[in-house]
């Protein structure tokens, strides 16, 4: 694996599409509560379709197998056996993942709640309004990212490997320490919303040795 700049394209392409939602972003004001939950709807969402896409490639046998005890087998499935163990894979990590964000969501609410939302106990459906209504604002930084990381989403729904979006989430989770320091810290925004660049759109890339 080599490190190597992007092309120029990409690079204005990505810095063009980052100024679009830290735009949206200080046009609405927001504060480091938002920045965190907007990292952890784009986990959840783009991580699910990662998850469906996948398991979609493998049913139509378009997806590459990893190197794994179970290879030999699922290459071996007939076409019309890969949609049961598609659909078992399904359920298993809508359960595991949507979980997964549930309970980190719990200890984010604690730490992190954002706006008018300090102490929500989802009874009432004025609260599940709110949270409808800040969800939607958070879509198009959950666009901006899903288009920085469109490189890496290609590669995990064409190869049959369902941890990868789960990378993403142990990401999230460094992210959100640096972020809860910063804001201790009382940083400005900017260098909070600089870093979400360089690690989202980094002009660098890995790619492997020719």
């Amino acid at each position: 694996m080599a490190l190597t700049l992007k092309d120029k394209r990409r690079i204005y392409s990505d810095l063009a599409v980052f100024l679009v939602g830290f735009g949206v972003a200080w046009w609405v004001g927001w504060q480091i509560e938002d920045l965190i939950w907007s990292l952890w709807l784009s986990s959840l969402l783009v991580g699910y379709a990662t998850i469906i896409g996948s398991i979609l490639y493998f049913v139509a046998g378009r997806v590459e197998l990893p190197d794994t005890t179970s290879k030999d087998l699922l290459e071996g499935l007939p076409q019309i056996a890969r949609l049961p163990v598609g659909l078992y894979h399904l359920g298993f990590f809508s359960i595991h993942f949507i979980g997964f964000h549930a309970v980190h969501a719990f200890f984010l609410f604690a730490f992190f709640p954002p706006e008018g939302l300090e102490e929500i106990t989802l009874e009432g459906l004025e609260e599940l309004e709110m949270l409808a209504r800040r969800a939607v604002s958070y879509l198009p930084f959950v666009v901006m990212l899903a288009i920085g990381e469109r490189d890496r989403i290609r590669r995990s729904v064409k190869k049959y490997d369902l941890a990868g979006p789960y990378l993403n989430v142990v990401r999230m989770h460094l992210l959100i320490f640096f972020f809860g320091f910063t804001s201790f810290l009382g940083v400005d925004h900017i260098f909070v919303f600089t870093v979400v660049y360089v690690v989202y759109f980094s002009p660098w890339a890995f790619e492997k040795n020719k």
